[in-house]
């Protein structure tokens, strides 16, 4: 079995009451066997301790190549396995596969769950592939992307335990994603029961309440996420709770996590951390003092770093609605004011093709214009159609309340410019330290300029910037905005809970840009936003193109009209703060390199 084979053999599961019949496992399927009528399997990819798993054929879309995983249950356990699988398919987050079917145990008692096909390697095996040494910055990136994928399953009513965290159950695709696979013994915690139906987790992962007679909840996970990370950090010892931790044992970069390590390794459940979220603050500490970052992967890249463009340490984000509403001005703004926190000069743009909102929404608040031009400075403002302020390490790019589009021009104070403007670099004289006005130095300069739109990239690869985010909103379908969504090295798009408002139009030219931006090696993702519990919510994620890489969270309402009346952003509220920086993470980290 070869490496990416043997690496789908853990593919996710939920099969927490089952015995497995030795002599069926070994036996196995037979190429050609048909399955529910749908799935012929093409070849056996490999077994565990209690499933097989095979490559089928999807004869219902054209051959494509789905995981399916087969195990044998009990007759008294095939209801509550219905229940759970029920519960399992609706889960929806980019770190996990999506389990697409479920086909009810036969006269055998043989079930089988049907997965996505995914395809890469698992993280023991690139783990030894690199002799067990990984940079820090890989090993930050895989546990801070385990927390998140963690505190998703935590967060479901009941919660969901994962309870068998391990290298090779941690799957990096062939984009260099990570996804948490082999939810086999995964189980939902019950409030009233006193312990675990089944005892199971791997040695030198698993948590010490695991083997006894308590019911383990999420701090089970919290302790196998840290023995992951020992492991890593060791060179591919496994914990004991007999031996104390020690620098000798991880290294000298590997003992500033001693502390973290000790917190999530005590064998007492009530020691350790409450939650997995709180375990992510203490890694992101650990990742900011230390000047390691969480890197997210380049597409295609044979490393887990992403790199950005050749000689330059810009990197430019444009972000659409796939319907008026969805909120793309909210993660626009919402980006930047993180970025911002984190020190990253970032030029934030409202693009000319929108009705004229940053103005009111930022304005109102502490960020005040920047001061008149200085002698022998050139202008920054993008277009004339713009105003510009600086807040910190911000360059905000607004366009100005009275301005209105008519006929493609945009019409400002009686001065009429092309809506399709483009960018030219900034002089020396705007980025010279030591100017009059110090808001001009190190941000993104822009002055008004005629070159078209489609030459935006020539000219925005000389910004001073070190991110540059566009604000398209629903307008992405606007012609002179197709060179900046093809060329962009981030594009996203926004969607909402009211799929009546995507038209067939709009969805079909976003799926176009997204394969254009594929075949160019460039990122293109899915932010679900105003998410909020509701009976269809799983019909919801599930209409969107590709799973979300990022879902948000619904603000209280009457909280955000206050904030904004107050002129204030969901940013300065400290509890949003964190909701948004954490969920928002898959953004802002792919600005930190």
């Amino acid at each position: 079995m070869d490496m990416s084979a043997a690496a789908l053999v853990s593919c996710p599961g939920f099969f927490a009451f089952y015995c497995f019949r030795e002599e069926e496992r070994m036996r196995g399927l037979q190429v050609g066997t048909l399955i529910g009528s749908r799935y012929r399997i093409v070849h056996k990819l490999g077994a565990g301790g209690m499933s097989s798993v095979y490559a089928a054929e999807d004869l219902q879309l054209g051959g494509k190549l789905r995981a399916v995983k087969v195990a044998y249950a009990r007759a008294e356990d095939y209801e509550c396995l219905a229940q759970e699988a029920g519960l399992l398919m609706a889960l929806n987050h980019p770190q996990l596969p999506v389990i697409t079917d479920f086909v009810a145990p036969n006269e055998e008692g043989i079930m089988f769950m049907v997965t996505d096909y995914v395809e890469g390697e698992n993280l023991q095996h690139y783990f030894e592939r690199n002799a067990k040494k990984l940079h820090m910055d890989d090993i930050l990136r895989i546990a801070m992307q385990l927390c998140a994928v963690l505190d998703y399953l935590h967060r479901q009513s009941p919660p969901v335990i994962h309870r068998d965290l391990k290298p090779a159950n941690v799957m990096l695709d062939r984009s260099g994603h990570l996804k948490l696979i082999d939810l086999g013994i995964a189980r939902t915690y019950k409030f009233a029961q006193a312990g675990d139906t089944l005892q199971l987790g791997t040695p030198g992962f698993a948590a010490p309440e695991q083997a006894e007679s308590g019911q383990s909840d999420a701090r089970a996970d919290i302790y196998g996420l840290g023995a992951l990370l020992f492991y890593l950090l060791s060179g591919g010892q496994y914990y004991r709770a007999t031996y104390p931790l020690q620098a000798g044992v991880l290294g000298r970069e590997g003992a500033q996590f001693i502390p973290l390590l000790e917190r999530m390794l005590d064998v007492r459940a009530e020691r350790r951390f409450a939650s997995v979220r709180e375990a992510d603050e203490a890694l992101s500490t650990i990742a900011a003092r230390s000047g390691h970052h969480a890197h997210a992967p380049r597409p295609g890249s044979g490393s887990l770093h992403y790199r950005s463009r050749p000689g330059s340490g810009q990197r430019t984000c444009v972000i659409a609605a796939l319907s008026s509403g969805s909120g793309a001005t909210f993660v626009a703004i919402t980006l930047a004011k993180l970025l911002g926190s984190r020190r990253l000069s970032c030029c934030a743009i409202e693009h000319a093709v929108n009705e004229p909102e940053w103005h009111a929404l930022l304005r109102s608040g502490a960020a005040a214009p920047l001061p008149e031009l200085p002698p022998g400075a050139v202008d920054l403002r993008l277009s004339a159609a713009h105003t510009v302020w600086q807040e910190g390490t911000i360059c905000w790019q607004a366009l100005y309340p009275q301005q209105a589009a008519t006929d493609g021009k945009i019409s400002n104070n009686g001065a009429s410019v092309d809506a399709g403007l483009g960018y030219v670099a900034l002089s020396a004289a705007a980025s010279r330290e030591g100017s009059q006005a110090s808001g001009w130095a190190g941000l993104a300069g822009l002055s008004a300029g005629n070159c078209p739109m489609g030459q935006w990239q020539s000219s925005g690869d000389h910004l001073n910037a070190e991110a540059v985010i566009y604000d398209l909103s629903g307008r992405f379908d606007a012609p002179e905005c197709r060179a900046l969504l093809e060329e962009a090295d981030d594009c996203y798009f926004v969607a909402d809970p009211l799929p009546a408002k995507w038209t067939p139009a709009r969805l079909s030219l976003a799926r176009q840009l997204s394969d254009t931006r594929r075949r160019a090696g460039r990122h293109t993702g899915w932010i679900a936003n105003k998410d909020m519990p509701f009976r269809y919510r799983s019909e919801w994620l599930s209409l969107l193109p590709e799973p979300p890489e990022v879902i948000i969270s619904q603000l209280t309402p009457e909280k955000w009209m206050q904030s904004l009346w107050s002129g204030k952003w969901a940013t300065d509220n400290r509890g949003w703060n964190r909701q948004l920086s954490h969920e928002l993470k898959p953004l802002w980290s792919r600005f930190l390199s």
